[in-house]
């Protein structure tokens, strides 16, 4: 039964897509829910950084650890540990907010932010300096400056879904030349 309602909750949080008597399996995220996703988490994590830059404060120096795991992954083109690492780094930024609720859908989007669109923007793009933008957050926050961390963290995520609505304009139109 334990293995009956994992299986109906991810279904139920869009991980999973089942079908009668053929069972589930891993749902394909599409690029557009990829970019939608984006959109949606630099919102909460501009929200975040407003609630959490005080708290956050005394986080700087775990933060600091973290970018070197990220800055380490980028050189070595390890995009699996730089997108671990970031997902560290950018919860500890949720989660200084103290809001339960703002963590949990950040959480949900996970599973839509983590996909092959992702991989590949790092694959394309120079890892290093993607992971160098953390940098400017950190120092942000070790001012207290709350609406700039806001503001990076926004324009931290906007290289990535520009680039995405690009690759994704593209499929329409070749999508209308087939059609």
């Amino acid at each position: 039964m334990p293995i009956r309602e994992a299986l109906l909750e991810l279904t139920a949080m869009g991980v999973l897509e089942s079908e009668p008597f053929k069972g589930a399996r891993i749902r394909e995220v599409s690029l557009q829910e990829t970019i939608e996703a984006f959109e949606v988490r630099a919102a909460l994590e501009s929200l975040a950084a407003q609630k959490a830059t005080r708290q956050l404060k005394k986080e700087c120096r775990r933060l600091r650890q973290i970018l070197k795991s990220i800055i380490t992954a980028a050189r070595k083109r390890d995009f699996a540990a730089f997108q671990e690492h970031n997902q560290v780094f950018h919860r500890t930024i949720v989660e200084a907010s103290g809001n339960s609720m703002l963590l949990k859908t950040w959480e949900w989007l996970a599973f839509q932010v983590r996909t092959k669109f992702t991989m590949d923007y790092l694959k394309h793009e120079d890892p290093v300096a993607i992971a160098r933008e953390h940098e400017p957050i950190i120092k942000a926050i070790e001012r207290g400056d709350a609406k700039r961390v806001s503001t990076l963290l926004s324009s931290h995520s906007t290289g990535l879904m520009t680039r995405l609505r690009q690759e994704y304009d593209s499929q329409l139109k070749e999508e209308a030349k087939s059609a």
